[in-house]
């Protein structure tokens, strides 16, 4: 057992130094895990911006305020380490749509709604 009155002029010191690299190491550790972004959480939240407009390709087009709209996911995504589009998949409900998603343009997925 340690005795900090030992008489050894380095027990005092070595406690003090094994403290010390302690609360370094758990400090270190902490730190580590502090600065962890959890990535699966941060892509599943964002920002959605719905710019409705009605006649937007007419001289007179007319803004959609105050509509209320509905968010479903019909399908999840696979992407490569880029970021870009690898697959899509259709969930569940939704599965009898054969509509291949990665081909569409911009009108189909429209008559796709």
């Amino acid at each position: 057992m340690l005795d900090l009155h030992s008489g050894s002029e380095y027990g005092a010191a070595r406690i003090a130094a094994m403290i010390a690299a302690a609360v370094t190491i758990v400090l270190t550790v902490l730190a580590a895990f502090g600065s962890m972004v959890p990535y699966a959480q941060a892509d599943s939240f964002g920002a959605l911006t719905i710019n409705a407009v009605w006649g937007r390709d007419t001289a007179s087009p007319k803004l959609l305020a105050g509509d209320t709209y509905s968010i479903v996911r019909v399908a999840t995504v696979t992407t490569n380490n880029d970021g870009s589009v690898s697959s899509y998949k259709t969930v569940g409900d939704f599965s009898g749509l054969t509509a291949d998603w990665e081909r569409l343009t911009s009108s189909e997925y429209h008559d796709a709604a």
